[in-house]
């Protein structure tokens, strides 16, 4: 942009669908899947209410399967959703970095427990 103005930085949280026995695996073996499955749930709420709406920020939930972008009530409310698509992680991180818009693109896991606004704006 060749009149100074900043262009929006984009933010992209990969997460899978929370589905019992699907989620936190390494986890679910010590406390069992349905506990696994809360803690995850919950993890995707926090990181919902933590990290910046109106803040100057377009966000997009990258998830996994694909099929999961139709399923609504899965995701906390009001969030923008697209599919990963297939392949391994890094092809599926590398697409949705091609594909975001132009500007500054941070990519984050929805597990992240400390990450929030103030970490975001460090980072840009």
């Amino acid at each position: 942009m060749g009149n100074g103005m900043r262009r929006k930085p984009t933010l992209l949280i990969f997460a899978k669908e929370p589905r019992r026995g699907r989620v936190k695996s390494r986890l679910a073996w010590d406390i069992g899947a349905g506990e696994a499955l809360g803690f995850y749930r919950s993890n995707l709420t926090r990181l919902h209410r933590r990290l910046p709406r109106q803040d100057g920020w377009r966000t997009a939930w990258c998830v996994a399967p694909d099929r999961a972008v139709h399923t609504r009530r899965a995701w906390p409310r009001g969030v923008t959703l697209q599919p990963q698509g297939q392949g391994d992680l890094g092809q599926r991180m590398a697409r949705a970095l091609r594909a975001a818009p132009q500007g500054p693109v941070m990519l984050i896991g929805s597990d992240i427990p400390a990450i929030d606004g103030a970490a975001l704006r460090q980072a840009t």
